[in-house]
């Protein structure tokens, strides 16, 4: 499947007409149109970007290159049926938890991502801070500075 054919399928799958895709990822309308005609062969940068922002729980790697897997949070209720397959993550969250992601939007998933990455780094810059008066040999036991570094540029 090409970069073309992954952009029908995510239009495709969660009902999203071209302009509507360009007006939610403020993507030029005409840019997509090359691009789906064929006239523009390389997707620009802007584009992936675009897809990001419509479209939060999409791999960028599934969709530039292929890769799977091909979400990195849960896509919204019937997008994908196979998500639940065996194997993902879906199949094991409790029904109360299930509900909540069919009734919330994409863009809320994602913030909520957002909280919790912001959470857990804080949790690790105190276990850093903790490490350094307690025991400082275990923070380059761990390669806690060198993950804070990476997390952090």
């Amino acid at each position: 499947m090409s970069v073309k054919q992954r952009l029908k399928y995510l239009l495709d799958s969660h009902n999203f007409s071209q302009k509507d895709f360009a007006e939610k990822g403020d993507y030029g309308i005409n840019a997509i149109k090359m691009f789906l005609l064929g006239r523009t062969k390389v997707p620009k940068i802007d584009l992936c970007e675009a897809v990001k922002k419509v479209f939060p729980h999409v791999n960028l790697n599934w969709f530039i290159m292929g890769e799977e897997p091909k979400w990195v949070s849960p896509p919204p209720f019937n997008v994908d049926p196979d998500w639940s397959a065996t194997g993902n993550a879906a199949e094991n969250i409790p029904a109360h938890e299930a509900k909540l992601l069919e009734e919330s939007s994409a863009k809320e998933i994602a913030q909520a991502e957002s909280i919790v990455m912001k959470l857990l780094l804080r949790e690790l810059k105190r276990m850093r801070q903790d490490m350094k008066t307690k025991n400082p040999e275990l923070i380059e036991e761990y390669g806690l500075d060198e993950l804070l570094d990476d997390i952090l540029e």
